[in-house]
């Protein structure tokens, strides 16, 4: 039989980091709720490289005292329970003691932190779970954790990593869930220097739906206030089932403020939105539901993404009455009023006495009658002519027409007498035409005839 050795504290923080500290995300997710628990009503996240190359974390909140920042950084060391009778009345984000310690293990971890009433701040350097600076320093109230080349210790868990591209979409993922859950906290979150989420703390959820999601969804929400006589309360908001995805990414519920996910919590949305939703399509929720703390266990996972309900049941009847009577209670479809017979006949009957309206053309009937009115006005006088009698007389001739043939008869030789010009105007032309004629030396004249009209 193998030798039993017992591990010394460095590997026993790294093997308790693998169940705590998955990826980047897991780290985020730790310092962000020890920043909620500490009262914090502002929280900045940074991240680099997907988290992997660096993660700051700043908050307004109470702050570490001095003596408590080397224990802060243990195992199993916790400021939010004091016994395992304490564990039934658990309504903390985290208690376990194992975040910072795991963090430290397989990272260099920078803290600093003042609380409100001292005049200095602290600086603590711990790298690889060993400690490499402790000094006073000035620093804003609150406290910034600063986490630098993660698993880097661990070669075996960074080669696991997914590109920096998916690791800073993970992590935006999960800032998203903790905005919606704590609205009176504002939550910044920056990437490679650029602002992606911000919250102003408004305790508004539909201004941080609209802020995360837009204007579509945010337009459709409808509101949930339910509460049972077990003391379950489900407050919140679901969209319209016209906002549906072929996924679950937009079902976002809360458990005493936790994300969490639950089979039963699951089943009695998607059952509540069965009469209205296609199948394989899944609603957007954004549900907070308090339970008592007695009535739930939340020891369950290290990451604290599971909890364990003493009466399920009552848990997916809560949730399933909350969101089916918000939705029954909201017409999706407008009606339409179809008079009866009786009116439709009296409508008709007034229509047709009237006078004004028979006569009353529609919009194209009025172009035509216009436009035939137009034709008729034009075609008038052509009519008045056609039906006058002929005149015998010729129209007299223009001075126009008299100069220009005065010009042309005196280019005439002098000695070739001209006739008189004739009042006829066909007349006229003619002799202008055989008197050309004549001198071009031609003997045929051509017959001029007058234009047809």
């Amino acid at each position: 039989m193998a030798v039993i050795n017992i591990l010394d504290r460095n590997t026993i923080n790294q093997i308790a980091a693998g169940e705590v500290i998955e990826r980047p995300a897991s780290v985020v997710k730790e310092l962000i709720e020890n920043s909620i628990d500490a009262g914090a009503t502002s929280v900045s996240c940074e991240i680099k490289g997907g988290g992997i190359d660096l993660i700051r974390i700043t908050d307004n909140g109470s702050g570490i005292a001095e003596d408590d920042i080397r224990n802060a950084f243990l195992r199993h060391a916790t400021s939010k329970i004091r016994d395992a009778a304490d564990l039934t009345d658990v309504m903390s984000l985290g208690f376990r003691g194992e975040a910072l310690a795991s963090i430290a293990a397989v990272s260099e971890v920078e803290l600093f932190t003042r609380r409100k009433d001292d005049v200095d701040g602290f600086r603590y350097v711990i790298s690889g779970g060993e400690e490499q600076c402790f000094e006073n320093v000035g620093c804003p109230e609150g406290t910034t954790f600063i986490v630098r080349n993660l698993f880097g210790n661990v070669p075996v868990r960074r080669k696991f990593l997914k590109s920096a591209a998916t690791e800073g979409s993970v992590i935006s993922d999960l800032i998203e869930k903790i905005a919606i859950s704590h609205p009176e906290v504002s939550i910044k979150f920056i990437s490679n220097s650029r602002t992606v989420i911000f919250t102003t703390g408004s305790n508004s959820i539909r201004d941080i739906v609209y802020g995360i999601y837009g204007r579509e969804i945010t337009s459709s929400l409808l509101e949930v206030d339910h509460e049972d006589e077990l003391g379950i309360t489900v407050r919140g908001f679901v969209a319209k089932p016209v906002v549906a995805r072929s996924n679950r990414n937009l079902e976002h519920y809360f458990v005493n403020g936790r994300y969490i996910r639950n089979n039963a919590i699951s089943k009695a949305i998607e059952e509540a939105f069965t009469p209205f939703l296609m199948m394989h399509k899944y609603p957007f929720t954004a549900l907070h539901i308090t339970v008592p703390a007695d009535k739930m266990d939340v020891n369950v996972h290290p990451t604290k993404q599971e909890v364990r309900f003493e009466r399920p049941d009552d848990i997916f009847t809560a949730v399933y009455r909350a969101v089916s009577e918000t939705l029954r209670q909201t017409a999706f479809i407008p009606k339409t009023v179809t008079p009866d017979v009786d009116s439709q006949k009296e409508a008709r009957e007034r229509i047709l006495s009237d006078d004004s309206a028979q006569k009353a053309p529609e919009p194209f009937e009025k172009r035509r009658i216009t436009g035939d009115a137009e034709k008729e006005t034009s075609a008038a006088p052509s009519e008045a002519f056609r039906a006058a009698p002929a005149k015998t007389e010729e129209p007299e001739i223009t001075g126009d027409i008299r100069s220009f043939t005065r010009t042309i008869t005196e280019s005439i030789n002098e000695e070739k007498a001209v006739s008189p010009l004739p009042e006829n105007e066909t007349e006229f032309v003619q002799m202008v035409l055989e008197t050309n004629l004549d001198l071009a030396g031609e003997n045929e004249t051509p017959e001029i005839r007058p234009e047809t009209k």
